[in-house]
């Protein structure tokens, strides 16, 4: 692979690289999906023994059996009469452009082992009814790390680090803009560029600084099962529990804290023993760290 990256690597300069990087910057703020596509192409292929290829640092995480992952939806009021499918992805009929997902397109957004990240992504704010899941994995799922990592245990020369640095750079910057056409370059760069088999993707959150985010796709669910779920509040940046909730094949709703015999308790405490046993079950495996994936021309 080391010898891929080299050849592919060698045929241009660390100026060029930038000055390429320096023109799609400066003339990509409103683009469509395949213009993005095509641009994104020009700056971060290169070519080799008749193919093109980009390579740029990231990495590979497992995520062990029974690990945890959190999920937030937004609700206008409190809600007591929950279907399953209030659990798992939205209808594709209200899904628009997101981070990773195209318009229409069913996949599921998560944070692994704590809740705030996705209540900060979720826009929730002082006092807003949420509702948070608690998903555990009943096999590994493997997810491919964008914008994280870095570390690579290979042999390639000090001019090839430095100009897979700025490509690195460049994929997580804009990966995670902002303004503009944000989404639809974030989603070309997982879509496109990232295109691995794995479960889905992993990458640094914009709006809890810290965290992370995953995107699984909708074949991941098979991995995936409800732990427990609670109706929420925010309040003073605290998470205000409401309500526990029990799914199986009945939703079971107790808000019975005061009780000698709480479900609620119960349910929320088993979650934060699940939770701290779980958190742990990570394996983060550092030599995709330069991944190559060719593209057509």
């Amino acid at each position: 692979m080391n010898d891929i990256i080299e050849a592919a690597l060698s045929t241009i300069s660390n100026q060029e690289l930038k000055d390429r990087i320096s023109k799609f910057e400066s003339s990509s703020s409103d683009l469509e999906y395949e213009d993005a596509l095509e641009l994104l192409k020009s700056v971060i292929l290169f070519e080799i023994f008749g193919f093109k290829v980009s390579a740029f640092k990231s990495e590979k995480r497992e995520y062990k059996e029974g690990s945890i992952f959190y999920r937030v939806r937004k609700l206008k009021r409190e809600m007591l009469n929950l279907k399953h499918s209030d659990f798992w992805e939205a209808p594709k009929e209200v899904i628009e452009r997101g981070r990773i997902n195209r318009p229409m397109e069913q996949l599921l957004y998560m944070s692994p082992n704590e809740p705030y990240t996705p209540i900060s992504e979720t826009h929730i704010g002082q006092n807003d009814p949420f509702l948070l899941i608690a998903y555990k994995t009943t096999c590994p799922l493997s997810v491919f790390g964008i914008g994280v990592g870095g570390s690579f245990d290979g042999e390639c020369t000090q001019e090839t680090e430095k100009k897979l640095d700025i490509i690195s750079d460049f994929v997580k910057r804009n990966l995670l803009k902002s303004s503009g056409s944000a989404y639809i370059l974030s989603n070309v760069i997982a879509q496109e560029i990232c295109r691995y088999d794995y479960d889905g993707w992993l990458y640094p959150s914009v709006a809890n600084e810290g965290g992370e985010n995953l995107c699984l796709k909708l074949t991941a669910k098979e991995s995936l099962e409800i732990q427990s779920a609670y109706l929420c509040e925010l309040v003073d940046e605290k998470i205000k529990v409401t309500h526990a909730i029990q799914v199986s094949d009945d939703i079971q709703i107790y808000d019975d804290w005061e009780g000698n015999d709480s479900s609620a308790h119960k349910i929320l405490d088993n979650l934060m023993s699940f939770n701290k046993d779980g958190s742990s079950e990570i394996e983060t495996i550092d030599d995709v760290g330069y991944p190559v994936n060719v593209l057509p021309f």
